[in-house]
């Protein structure tokens, strides 16, 4: 074949792939805009080298063709994601009729009162109160706390509503545990009362006892009557006399992966004249697992 012939051949090529329609996607383009780049490279150097590229250029620009083809053939989209609905574990009350918006007393911004520490391990805490209705006996008080320690929790990564205290499982580090661990939903996995680690001080025929690092002086009790080394249920008992009973029921055990309990959530909480504050959730399940779980409820 003479040069001319090899030249408006190659030529002939390269406007047959410009101009098929099925080669307009948005890499053919891109493959076009190659193989003229690359045209005016090989024209000028000598004819063996370009009678030895030509072919690997045709064949890399057809390859790209079909890609830039499959890319916009009307693929249909993924299916949307329906919202899973956050259902009450608990009998619904019926709700009183409350105040006008305009006889509500509302909170200026910024005048809500906020401590902040640092715990002697160097981990930095904040607490703000939130408002609750008052009540005769056990009132419930719930605050909105962070802890740059603190684990992944009800409201985000370190926080937690200490009025919906729980207990979580929780990854190990190296520095705490001696060793990096996820969460893997079996007997070993460490727990976490609302972000403290717990550790193990004592064991009985189906009891385990804990107690929070740093030690905030709660004993916490473990439940295991089947010495699986898992508690089935937990009590905590806080050194203002309180006594916290967690995943007493199934609406306060959210499940994980192999629908075994991936939180013990706090059911009721007593004091030592007997009065009482029960909690209630709602869980939004996927299948054997709780994909969230929210306080829904406290009835004191």
């Amino acid at each position: 074949m003479e040069p001319e012939s090899e030249q408006s051949y190659a030529v002939g090529a390269y406007k047959n792939l410009h101009d098929d329609p099925a080669a307009r996607g948005p890499i053919a383009t891109g493959a076009a805009m190659i193989a003229r780049w690359v045209f005016h490279l090989l024209f000028s150097v000598s004819r063996p080298f370009f009678r030895l590229f030509v072919p690997v250029v045709l064949l890399l620009m057809c390859t790209l063709a079909q890609g830039g083809c499959a890319s916009c053939a009307g693929e249909e989209p993924p299916p949307s994601r329906g919202v899973i609905a956050c259902k009450p574990q608990h009998s619904v009350l019926a709700v009183a009729t409350s105040q006008s918006a305009a006889d509500i007393e509302t909170t200026a911004a910024g005048t809500i009162p906020v401590s902040f520490s640092v715990a002697s391990t160097g981990e930095a805490s904040l607490v703000m109160p939130l408002r609750t209705v008052p009540g005769r006996g056990v009132e419930p008080t719930i605050s909105l706390t962070y802890s740059s320690g603190g684990g992944n929790g009800v409201v985000g990564m370190g926080f937690a509503i200490t009025g919906g205290s729980a207990i979580t499982r929780c990854p190990s580090n190296l520095a705490q545990d001696g060793e990096i661990r996820e969460v893997r939903y079996d007997r070993f996995d460490k727990l976490c009362l609302d972000g403290k680690p717990l550790v193990i001080v004592g064991k009985d025929s189906g009891i385990i006892e804990y107690r929070t690092k740093p030690d905030t002086h709660t004993k916490i009790i473990g439940h295991d009557p089947e010495d699986t080394g898992m508690p089935q249920s937990f009590e905590a008992f806080l050194p203002s006399g309180m006594l916290i009973e967690y995943g007493t029921t199934a609406g306060t055990r959210p499940r994980g992966l192999g629908g075994v309990p991936r939180a013990w959530l706090a059911a009721v909480a007593r004091d030592g004249r007997g009065n009482a504050m029960d909690y209630g959730y709602c869980f939004a399940d996927a299948g054997e697992y709780t994909a969230e779980y929210a306080l829904d409820e406290i009835i004191g």
